[in-house]
């Protein structure tokens, strides 16, 4: 029996075919920073279970990863132009639950805050990490995350990676032999403030993407990093977060001293115009009108 021919395909048929092909692959890039927030929301509950368990150093370590994947989703997103409303929630809730909650819960385990009333201070801790994400929703939403150059606030990572780092660096040790519960009180009392402040903080695009790009300087600086990283990982960590607090009040100062500086220059300023300004109209009153001067 003869095969039948097959029949050619129209530059229609084959332009819709193309078109669900590259819907297909489309689909699937939104959906691969989705799994990155959810591998990282993944981590967060794992960390949660590990602080119940008291094995603190594995709780610790996943909050590390957990980070990564908070990074890795953003930038995936806007490497592939998948930016979207369900991603940015997405995001929030999973940083809820690996930077808020699962921290709450190390403090609580971890330095002895289980006793009553201080686990009030984990709480605040939780509650403080879940407004500075619905400030941020709500009222930080008119610039993109790749455009915005400072924060009100610390983010959410940052003491999320401080409090994970000094878990790492008391490993083996009572909390008791280093710090007194006090200072951890005061400790979470100050990143829980300093969340929902209007302390101006620098955003990670001053860092990957800054006014005056030195990529030289910027090379050299991101090699020591890492080298330190992998021979000194928790110290590193608290250094590098103990700059970035400390670089909000220095933006605030900086951003003072030049308010400042334009406020006393300004009369200056105004009172030289109008000098100019009188000496230009007395100029013009003292030249001769060429008509009646003929």
């Amino acid at each position: 029996m003869a095969k039948r021919p097959r029949r050619k395909k129209t530059k229609e048929e084959m332009a819709k075919q193309r078109k669900l092909r590259l819907e297909k692959v489309k689909k699937g890039i939104y959906i691969l920073p989705a799994l990155i927030t959810v591998c990282g929301f993944g981590c967060g509950f794992l960390s949660i279970i590990f602080s119940h368990e008291g094995n603190f150093v594995a709780a610790s370590q996943m909050i590390f990863v957990a980070l990564l994947c908070d990074a890795l989703d953003g930038a995936m997103a806007r490497a592939t132009r998948t930016e979207s409303k369900f991603g940015e929630q997405l995001d929030s809730l999973a940083d809820v639950v690996s930077f808020g909650v699962a921290h709450a819960i190390l403090l609580y385990e971890r330095f002895g805050l289980s006793d009553h009333p201080f686990w009030i201070f984990p709480l605040l801790y939780a509650t403080a990490g879940a407004l500075r994400l619905a400030r941020y929703n709500s009222s930080d939403i008119g610039a993109s995350t790749s455009t915005r150059k400072v924060f009100r606030g610390t983010p959410i990572p940052a003491p999320a990676g401080i409090i994970a780092a000094m878990v790492l660096f008391l490993k083996g040790y009572a909390p008791e032999d280093f710090l007194d519960q006090r200072v951890v009180i005061a400790f979470v009392l100050v990143l829980s403030y300093l969340m929902v402040s209007n302390v101006r903080y620098p955003a990670p695009t001053l860092v990957w993407s800054p006014d005056r790009p030195r990529p030289f300087r910027f090379l050299i600086m991101f090699v020591i990093i890492i080298v330190f990283l992998i021979y000194r990982f928790s110290e590193t960590v608290l250094i590098m977060g103990a700059v970035y607090y400390l670089a909000g009040p220095y933006m605030g100062i900086q951003s003072l001293i030049k308010r400042k500086k334009e406020a006393r220059d300004e009369p200056r300023e105004n009172a030289n115009a109008e000098i100019s300004d009188s000496e230009s109209s007395s100029r013009f009153e003292d030249e001769p009108d060429d008509e009646n001067s003929l």
